[in-house]
């Protein structure tokens, strides 16, 4: 976000919302889910999610960086119907959803569904959405102040539409989205970790995501990585590929400690 506008200082506050505020939010945004979705009623689809985010949780509370959060969330998760939606979603607090469509792609391989539940539960141990709220909420305030600054230096009201506009698009690209893309990849690193942590391979997440280009079209290349809030996947893999071995060193260590498991 640029710091001034012909002259004029661009206040940069820094207002966050508490940890229990974001846990609140995320409670009520499950509930709503749930209220406006359709919940999946398929036994052994239900048994595998459970399993998979119970070895995942379980290494989270064994993880250092996340143990203290990760014991403190109530975990929660439910399968929604919506076999064109192959996604899943980790709420802050420990609310997981999954949509049947993403059994589509990750088939009855339990590895696969790791790779996209240990992205997904990082987002929510990392406070991803808290911070993304928090980036949110001073980019409306420093706006909203900045009108305020432009009125007082007698700049008319379509001039000032128009710079509170072009600021508003300058922020999102310069700001809001690198922010969300250092959140993706993020969440790619510590979770591809995670599931090594929890005993799957992580050589999976690898195939999950090249499976998943294949399943979509490649639809999320066709928009610019500098407009969007994921990596592309060419990014995408070619990072998992560099974090594979590092991965690596804590799956055999599980493997090692649990011999003939994992």
């Amino acid at each position: 976000m640029p710091t001034s506008v012909l002259g004029i200082p661009i206040p940069a506050p820094e207002a966050k919302l508490p940890p229990e505020a974001v846990d609140l939010l995320g409670a009520f945004a499950f509930q709503w889910t749930l209220q406006t979705s359709e919940i999946a009623t398929n036994p052994p689809q239900e048994e595998r999610i459970k399993r998979v985010v119970d070895r995942l949780t379980g290494a989270a509370k064994q993880n250092k960086k996340y143990a203290e959060v990760a014991g403190k969330f109530q975990w929660e998760v439910k399968l929604l119907k919506d076999d064109q939606k192959p996604n899943a979603f980790a709420f802050p607090n420990g609310k997981i959803g999954v949509y049947t469509g993403l059994f589509r792609v990750t088939k009855d391989e339990e590895p696969k569904l790791a790779a996209v539940l240990a992205h997904e539960i990082v987002h929510a141990l990392a406070r991803h959405a808290a911070e993304r709220m928090d980036k949110e909420l001073q980019r409306t305030l420093a706006l909203a102040a900045m009108k305020g600054e432009l009125k007082e230096a007698g700049i008319s009201s379509d001039k000032r539409r128009g710079i509170l506009i072009a600021m508003g698009l300058s922020s999102q690209v310069s700001d809001i989205l690198p922010f969300s893309r250092m959140h993706e990849s993020e969440a790619d690193h510590e979770g591809l970790l995670l599931m090594a942590q929890a005993g799957y391979d992580p050589q999976e997440a690898i195939a999950f995501w090249e499976r998943m280009e294949k399943f979509t079209g490649g639809s999320g290349g066709r928009i610019p990585e500098l407009l969007s809030t994921h990596p592309s996947y060419e990014t995408r893999s070619r990072q998992l590929k560099e974090w594979n071995p590092e991965a690596q060193r804590y799956y055999k260590q599980y493997r090692s400690s649990r011999p003939g498991k994992g």
